[in-house]
């Protein structure tokens, strides 16, 4: 009976005697054993010791993150960030937020009656976005005008149409028709010779004939002139005379 006694009090002391040495080597730095592993957390990492329950840790530092863009952001879309420890290898993945149009402000351009033009619009400098949008050419504002027939002496114009928004014009000029002396009268006008070769229009007859008749026509009109003039018993004007010398001096 006494040497079992004796058995479990020296069991029992060696049991004691281990306890204290494993504490003694947890409370003494410089008998833990750190293991080569990094443990680590969202903040910091460290090396812990491996002995059983020993919480003891070496190194703990905050984690050196170095970044790497998996996906990048848009104006429109979020980007992916990945954070990797330099030190322990620790990684984490974050959202980055969309970036935003970057908007620079455009001015309208005038539409007019042949070219379109746009509102005022914004565009962003980073991507495809535009409020761009154009408006339609404006056609031309037409005005009709009535035509002014020439005369013997003054030329006309045609018909024509001007825009009231810019210079379109189809407007025409039409040159004077000259008078055309059958006898001592203008078939078209109605006008005496005597009345062509003095008084309102004196010298300035010659430059309302025709083109083209030449200077020996105008001295046969001329002489006809005089001739009826003096048929009908009437004096030809002085200017008459002068007119039918310079042509027969010309030809």
């Amino acid at each position: 009976m006494k040497k079992k006694l004796w058995l479990a009090a020296l069991a029992a002391l060696a049991v004691s005697a281990m306890c204290l040495f494993a504490f003694a080597a947890c409370n003494n730095d410089q008998n833990h054993t750190y293991s080569e592993e990094w443990s680590y957390d969202d903040t910091e990492h460290w090396r812990a010791c491996t002995d059983e329950g020993c919480g003891a840790t070496t190194d703990r530092a905050a984690h050196d993150w170095k970044t790497e863009t998996l996906t990048s952001a848009t104006c429109t879309a979020k980007g992916v960030v990945r954070y990797t420890c330099s030190t322990c290898g620790a990684t984490k993945e974050e959202e980055t937020d969309a970036l935003g149009h970057d908007l620079h402000q455009h001015d309208a351009k005038a539409a007019t009656c042949t070219e379109g033009g746009w509102k005022a619009y914004e565009a962003c400098s980073r991507c495809d976005y535009s409020t761009y949008e154009e408006t339609k050419k404006l056609g031309h504002d037409l005005q009709q005008h009535e035509a002014k027939a020439a005369t013997c002496s003054e030329g006309g114009w045609k018909a024509y149409e001007t825009c009231s928004r810019c210079d379109y014009s189809t407007y025409e000029e039409t040159e004077k028709l000259g008078h055309l002396l059958q006898g001592s009268v203008c078939s078209r006008c109605g006008e005496e010779a005597a009345d062509l070769l003095n008084g309102t229009y004196g010298y300035d007859f010659l430059g309302t004939l025709p083109d083209g008749e030449g200077m020996q026509a105008l001295s046969e009109d001329i002489d006809a002139a005089v001739t009826a003039f003096h048929s009908a018993g009437q004096d030809a004007p002085e200017i008459l005379s002068w007119h039918r010398s310079t042509m027969r001096n010309a030809g």
